[in-house]
């Protein structure tokens, strides 16, 4: 019988030769990022990711000056059709795939690994060596969400292995804190927060947050990842003057959604505490109202679409989510036609928060 750790290093090391191999063919280009108070160094085989990969990212890039610095994790990008050098042949059979990307089994305390069936994209990283991989067999096949949320799979091995997770939600706030917004698709999060981003308070993620904090007395801390933003035809309909920061308008499928790169033009902010959580639901018009939720909706809010669009190290994930909603207060709502006023709302609960 096979060792699934062994199965998975054996792998990571062939996948680092094919790296090797594909900087040696067309060089290498580096971008050090900051997230968390981590240095993560980004080195891509040819430029022919850089634009895909990078923009969502820019927010958070380190000035190239002090790129000598040695990075917390190196992450290694490439593509097949670019430089010629695919990826190895999986050691797993296809009954081991699952469409959330995950690879039952291959898996370990120093390994995660991810493959995407459908457009063909494979994440591995070690947290002993410090390093991973990110492949696509052609980058003009990489889907929209994966320009406005890129090596999301390795970013979330990376950060719950130091004690965070990846939250599926959104964040406003400033200096002094952060409220996040939580609540399944179509609950009116992305157009909530970046209304409030247009009433001077600041982004710190529309999809996606990094959460940190989780240690005994501590107190939960939202960290930006990404500056990108999906809107509908509807949402970009109410935040016309965000239409300049649109990049897919000429290769946009009929059911895809708008993606914006909002960096530098939106403020964001890097990381603040955790001061509420918020419920929004969709109520045309009317006038804002707020009211009091418990924990239980608040996580019953947030964790169903967080442990299913992230894959793997669910029960980690659900115990962490279920102390982040215990230690703040979480409201439902209804945001009405005055952005203005939410955001005003948001400010004082902020303020008024310990």
């Amino acid at each position: 019988m096979h060792d699934p750790a062994e199965e998975t290093a054996t792998l990571f090391g062939h996948v680092g030769g094919r790296f090797q191999k594909a900087i040696n063919r067309v060089g290498a280009v580096e971008h050090d990022i900051c997230l968390a108070g981590q240095r993560l160094r980004l080195e891509f085989a040819g430029l022919a990711l850089v634009d895909r990969i990078l923009p969502a990212l820019s927010h958070r890039l380190v000035d190239p000056q002090t790129n000598d610095g040695e990075a917390d994790l190196r992450i290694s990008i490439w593509d097949g059709a670019s430089t010629g050098i695919g990826a190895p042949t999986m050691p797993w059979t296809l009954d081991r795939f699952s469409s959330r990307r995950e690879v039952t089994g291959a898996n370990s305390s120093d390994y995660c690994v991810a493959y995407d069936l459908y457009c063909g994209i494979l994440s591995i990283v070690s947290r002993r060596e410090r390093r991973a991989y990110w492949w696509i067999s052609d980058s003009r096949k990489l889907p929209a969400y994966e320009d406005a949320a890129p090596l999301r799979e390795i970013l979330q091995a990376w950060f719950t292995w130091r004690g965070g997770i990846l939250i599926h939600a959104a964040a406003v706030g400033t200096d002094a804190g952060s409220v996040v917004l939580v609540g399944r698709g179509g609950v009116g999060k992305t157009t909530t927060a970046l209304a409030c981003v247009s009433a001077n308070l600041r982004l710190l993620g529309e999809d996606y947050c990094l959460m940190t904090g989780f240690e005994e007395g501590a107190l939960p801390r939202v960290h930006s990842l990404f500056s990108s933003a999906k809107l509908t035809d509807h949402s970009l309909g109410m935040l016309r003057h965000l239409e300049p920061f649109v990049v897919n308008a000429d290769r946009r499928q009929a059911d895809e959604k708008f993606l914006l790169m909002l960096h530098p033009g939106v403020p964001t902010q890097s990381e603040a505490a955790l001061k509420a959580i918020i419920l929004p639901r969709r109520v045309a018009g009317g006038r804002m109202s707020l009211a009091p939720a418990s924990a239980k909706e608040a996580l019953m809010a947030l964790a169903p679409s967080t442990i299913l669009q992230l894959s793997g190290m669910a029960q980690d994930a659900l115990h962490k989510m279920k102390r982040a909603v215990e230690s703040v207060p979480a409201y439902r709502l209804e945001p009405g036609s005055r952005p203005q006023d939410v955001a005003c709302t948001f400010r004082k609960l902020i303020a008024d928060a310990p």
